[in-house]
């Protein structure tokens, strides 16, 4: 119970038993097995995590999410799932990071919430809300009704994937045997204002770390304090070669160009130091000391080229997030 003043409200804490560590080792690694393209993404949204959890838990043999069903139109606006088990249902149609908001989903006769920005109670989909990814319920051995109402959408802007879909299910038990497998492999995470800390106990050999942080060519990172390179897993993932046995693992991150800005920053200011010092030897070549009309149009040149630098460095990526949003 949480008071405050008089008054008090009851709060219910969950522990949520699904959880993964930060980062997970995965032992037999070939760079191959990590490439996202030979996976078609368009026609199995639930790929990649079905391509992950092969890697992490090999022994099953079965996919952790299963497509049940999928269609295209008003044909098939109608889907009965028998869901046999423990499961959760997911929707998913072709596109990703689009708020065209063509159809409505109702499961069981009830409206499905599509929350996106400044909207949270919005129903219609697609919306900018987890790469169009909509979970539609925890289920287990019944029969789920799923209707879809289409919206009409103009010839101009309809495209050939606006209307196809697939639903996976999700196995519950073997997500739970998953998440108990990795439940005492806590990497130990840690951050600072600079880098990420991990560290792996008894790692295999030929294994590496799988990182739940999307790869950039700024990350650099130390097994142990060797130099490690990182390298993209599925398109999506950070992965860190690891060595046999212990590893500490420290990452840094410095943004692709800093280097090169950092020399051009410092050469701008040489090049600043050498016109102030100068300065009068400028002004007496071009007689700005002796013509006012000419200072004036300097000093007017120089606010205009500050103001347009300000511009285009703070003001116009402030504005354009939003005045896309509301052009939207």
């Amino acid at each position: 119970t949480v008071g405050e003043g008089t008054a008090s409200k009851e709060y219910m804490l969950y522990r949520c038993k699904y959880t993964l560590p930060f980062g997970v080792t995965i032992s037999g690694y070939h760079n191959d097995k990590l490439n996202v393209g030979d996976l078609d993404l368009s026609q199995d949204r639930f790929a990649v995590q079905n391509e992950v959890y092969a890697l992490m838990q090999p022994e099953t043999g079965r996919p952790l999410i299963e497509t049940v069903c999928s269609g295209d139109g008003t044909a098939d606006a109608h889907q009965q799932i028998e869901v046999k088990g423990h499961q959760v249902l997911y929707f998913a149609g072709a596109t990703s990071d689009s708020d065209e908001g063509n159809m409505v989903i109702s499961v069981n006769g009830k409206q499905i919430t599509v929350p996106t920005i400044g909207s949270p109670q919005q129903v219609l989909y697609p919306a900018y809300f987890n790469n169009n990814l909509v979970c539609l319920g925890v289920f287990e051995n019944e029969r789920v009704s799923i209707d879809l109402e289409f919206a009409e959408v103009d010839e101009e802007k309809r495209t050939e994937q606006d209307e196809c879909f697939s639903i996976g299910a999700m196995d519950l038990d073997l997500l739970e045997e998953l998440c108990s497998k990795y439940s005492s492999s806590d990497t130990k995470a840690e951050t600072t204002n600079t880098s990420l800390s991990l560290s792996v106990e008894n790692a295999p050999a030929d294994s590496v770390l799988l990182l739940p942080v999307k790869y950039d060519r700024g990350f650099q990172a130390k097994v142990n304090a060797e130099d490690t390179e990182i390298s993209q897993g599925y398109g999506i993932f950070t992965v860190v070669p690891l060595q046999e046995g212990n590893n500490q693992i420290i990452m840094n991150f410095i943004p692709t160009g800093m280097r090169v800005g950092s020399v051009i920053s410092l050469l701008t200011l040489l090049a600043a130091n050498y016109l102030l010092t100068r300065k009068k030897r400028v002004g007496k070549l071009i007689g700005l000391e002796t013509n006012p009309l000419l200072q004036k149009a300097v000093w007017v040149i120089f606010i205009v080229a500050w103001a347009i630098a300000i511009l285009i460095i703070y003001v116009i990526p402030i504005l354009y997030a939003p005045i896309g949003l509301l052009a939207q």
